[in-house]
């Protein structure tokens, strides 16, 4: 993957979190597997650049 793709990734995850939350009754478990794809996201990401994940959190 490229960084291009991670970009992607990236605005899809926050674009979907941001819709679910200003939707009223939203299911818990819904949030929660955005919140884990954003994380496996992180994960993959940092694998890819050898960047520290929890570096990776405060960047875009």
């Amino acid at each position: 993957m490229n960084t291009m793709d991670f970009s992607k990734i990236r605005e899809a995850l926050e674009t979907s979190y941001k819709a679910l939350l200003s939707e009223a009754g939203q299911e818990i478990s819904v949030m929660d597997n955005i919140s884990q794809a954003q994380d496996e996201y992180l994960q993959a990401l940092s694998h890819a650049t050898s960047v520290e994940k929890d570096y990776l959190r405060y960047t875009k």
